[in-house]
């Protein structure tokens, strides 16, 4: 069974931030009392490209042909619609604090979490889906992210705690959940490192993370590419730069079908095999980097194999216990009788195949890529759940047909 969540912040209407909540499952259209109803984004709502996190716009989704009507504080939405086929679960405005108990009731009375389960996003990405991985994380055994790599940040707020996260799964706060990457996310050390100390630091524990050991990581090297192509392209006659985030995730997936410039964090139990492969990569991208510098007319500083190599082998240290065969642990759970949520990042939109290509992300992040990156068997996950915010934006570059600028 497929389902849209649809999330709204709103913070003008109270001083705070509340949430509008919503569900259906999507057909294009339903019929309401003999008139047809469509499912369609209000046209008053501003749209924009964001350049921050923004959440302090207000409306709902659902709207009749004749009239775009609102739901807000004068006309709160009612708990719940039903026509026909078509299910709406809308929270009254209530106090984002969650889990709260008025949205867990409305999760509750879904169904949603009956069987395995995965929580992509319909849009560009910054749709909330961090936020439901957490609410809805509680009630499995398993919460696995399947692809994506730093360039993802997921926002998980609980209290007046607020925790940012970009390659641990957003599950990390419910303890009884084993927490997975899996294979298909490209992983940078230092940043999930900083992720694991920061969450340390303030209490929330993270023995129940595993990395899986054929996950790719992303190298010093991914970094400095990142930025040279996207210099070599923007200033390239007739071409334009992709936009990208600059944390080597392209590159490094680039790398995985490459292979030999490739390292996966299973060879971070092997340090000793390790270096003469660090010395040999860092050779051949020193003579492509600097070539391609000259081209951009642009300084390069040769990378330092013998730095890079002691990095990772600190790094790899830390990270040891946590990596295994998650492709196992996944198999057996599913064995056992364990439940497992998928998680993905970015969002649908942005997906390597099926996006605004050339302008998304450089991995599978719609439901297509859950499967080759969690190595779960296929049909094994049967909800899936999407998550969109009543208004679209998206970050970096491409088309974007309702793109408003400047005071428009």
């Amino acid at each position: 069974m497929h389902y849209i969540i649809g999330l709204m912040f709103i913070s003008e209407f109270y001083g705070g931030k509340d949430l509008l909540f919503f569900s259906f499952r999507p057909w294009r259209s339903w019929r309401l009392g003999g008139e047809k109803m469509n499912l369609r984004a209000i046209p008053k709502i501003p749209i924009h490209r964001a350049s921050a996190s923004e959440s302090c716009y207000n409306g709902a989704f659902v709207s009749h042909p004749a009239s775009s009507g609102w739901f807000t504080r004068d006309t709160p939405a009612p708990t719940e619609l039903r026509c026909a086929e078509l299910r709406i679960v809308l929270g009254s405005m209530m106090t984002m604090t969650p889990p709260s108990t008025e949205l867990n009731d409305a999760l509750a009375k879904m169904d949603l979490t009956s069987d395995n389960a995965a929580i992509i996003g319909l849009q560009y990405g910054d749709e909330g889906k961090g936020q439901i991985v957490d609410i809805f994380g509680s009630r499995y055994d398993i919460v696995a992210r399947y692809n994506g790599g730093a360039n993802a940040g997921h926002t998980v707020i609980i209290g007046d705690q607020k925790f940012a996260l970009h390659l641990i799964p957003s599950g990390i706060m419910c303890t009884n959940a084993i927490n997975v990457i899996g294979n298909g996310v490209v992983i940078d050390p230092a940043q999930i490192l900083k992720e694991i100390d920061g969450l340390n630091e303030r209490g929330v524990t993270t023995d129940h993370l595993r990395i899986s050991d054929r996950a790719h990581i992303v190298m010093p090297w991914h970094k400095v590419q990142d930025g040279l192509y996207d210099t070599a392209m923007a200033t390239a006659k007739g071409s334009k730069a992709i936009g990208t985030t600059g944390r080597g995730i392209g590159p490094c997936y680039a790398d995985k079908a490459l292979r030999s410039t490739a390292i996966r964090m299973g060879e971070l139990l092997k340090l000793d095999k390790l270096k003469a492969k660090v010395g040999y990569i860092c050779e051949v991208k020193n003579t492509i980097f600097k070539a391609l510098a000259e081209h951009c007319n642009v300084p390069f500083e040769p990378l330092d194999a013998d730095k890079i190599y002691a990095d990772i082998c600190e790094q790899g240290k830390r990270l040891a216990p946590m990596i295994t065969d998650t492709n196992d642990l996944l198999h057996t759970g599913l064995a056992d009788g364990k439940k497992i949520l998928c998680e993905g990042a970015n969002a649908v939109m942005l997906d390597m195949d099926h996006g605004t290509y050339p302008y998304v992300t450089s991995s599978n992040c719609s439901s297509l890529g859950i499967y080759p990156g969690t190595s779960l068997p296929g049909g094994t996950i049967k909800n899936i759940v999407g998550i969109v915010k009543l208004y679209t934006s998206r970050v970096g570059e491409g088309p974007f047909p309702t793109e408003l600028f400047g005071d428009e």
